[in-house]
């Protein structure tokens, strides 16, 4: 139930970072919606406007986001996955000086044997293309005397032209890896695809100049990584609808720095920050948009995008808080009627080449009856992301 805080709240007439609304349980972590308008002009706060309510609060892409960031998924394992360390060398952290060219029939492929048993979640390899537009293959065979053999079991590709990288292939389908068994990484490329290896003498490993058909044993230590696929996933929509991979680094061993729930967008800006829509459908925990946003403008249904400012963290005994705010001014010559209340991020996400800054809505509210915005007022978004205890 909304609730008039001008009438039966007094002491939050007035923005106070101090002021810390006991709105949800014990226990509970949610958010605080609060919304009034006032004069474009004289910036005067219009009497009986101030609302205050519990917010509808995180949608499920507020998880995901978190998870990936916690698990610090970077976009060598942009799933999260666990490592499972087979036989295999670390994997390197400045670039390699040997390599194998793999290109057209000449396939390499590593030996390992399993340790444990596992879903394939995706393999990490030490290698790259040494140019663009064209894409290799790794693929998991049988083995036979530590060769390879037979066809492929479940097969990933990656796309792309950097010369090195530690480098996620994407596509399996979850094949079951068991404890004890011999399998080969078989790695081939449509263009020359440099797989990463050291010299060693009781390392097991193959070569084919015929497309896999024959193999010859060889003693490379390649680099790889296998990755187990037990774990969620964090895959999550953006505000197009479009499934990411969420990632919390820029790039291999970097010190850039990282964005993740970042919401401080500046004016006119409305990929990301509190954003405002007329859609009325009830919220649900998959939401991953506002359901008809309102642009950014002075035309016909269109308000002005102030900048994200942020109010100083405040609590008392029991509830913790800070205060996420944006003017939203009504330019347009009509009333605007606002349905809807949204918070927009940016993160980072791996399209399986490159690292990309997408958008993510996390809060998503609908108010009831709506709120009439007439021309020349501004309405003022307050989100106060809170926990209790």
């Amino acid at each position: 139930m909304n609730t008039r805080i001008d009438r039966v709240q007094p002491n939050l007439k007035a923005i106070n970072p101090n002021a810390v609304p006991h709105l949800h349980k014990e226990g509970e972590v949610g958010a605080v919606l609060e919304y009034y308008l006032s004069d474009t002009k004289t910036g005067l706060i219009l009497p009986r406007t101030r609302v205050v309510k519990k917010s509808e609060s995180f949608v499920a892409a507020y998880l995901a986001m978190l998870f990936a960031q916690m698990k610090q998924c970077s976009y060598q394992n942009p799933q999260g996955y666990p490592a499972i360390a087979d036989g295999i060398v670390p994997l390197p952290t400045s670039d390699p000086t040997t390599y194998d060219s793999c290109t057209g029939t000449n396939w390499f492929a590593a030996i390992f044997t399993a340790s444990s048993t596992y879903t394939l979640g995706g393999l990490v390899i030490s290698g790259g293309h040494s140019s663009s537009g064209k894409t290799a293959t790794a693929s998991i065979r049988a083995t036979s005397a530590n060769l390879p053999t037979g066809p492929d079991l479940d097969a990933g590709t990656v796309s792309g032209h950097d010369w090195w990288a530690n480098t996620y292939f994407t596509g399996f389908s979850g094949m079951t890896i068991n404890s004890g068994t011999t399998y080969a990484i078989c790695i081939r490329s449509n263009g020359v695809w440099g797989f990463d290896y050291k010299n060693g003498s009781s390392a097991l490993s193959a070569s084919s100049t015929d497309s896999g058909s024959i193999w010859v044993g060889g003693t490379r230590y390649y680099y790889y990584q296998v990755l187990g696929g037990n774990e969620l996933e964090p895959i999550v929509k953006d505000t197009s609808g479009e499934g990411r991979w969420l990632v919390s680094a820029t790039m291999n061993y970097t010190t850039s720095p990282s964005i993740a729930f970042d919401v401080l967008a500046t004016t006119a800006i409305t990929t990301y920050g509190i954003r405002l829509g007329t859609g009325s459908t009830a919220p649900t925990i998959n939401d991953y948009a506002l359901q008809t946003p309102i642009a950014e403008g002075s035309g016909a249904g269109q308000m002005n995008h102030g900048v994200v400012s942020f109010g100083t963290p405040a609590a008392d005994s029991t509830t913790s808080q800070f205060t996420i705010t944006r003017n939203m001014a009504n330019n347009s010559g009509g009333s605007i009627t606002v349905n809807e209340i949204g918070l927009y991020c940016r993160c980072y996400y791996w399209n399986g080449d490159s690292i990309v800054t997408g958008y993510f809505m996390i809060i998503r509210d609908v108010i009831g009856g709506g709120i009439a915005v007439p021309s020349g007022q501004t309405l003022t978004i307050n989100y106060r992301p809170q926990a209790t205890i």
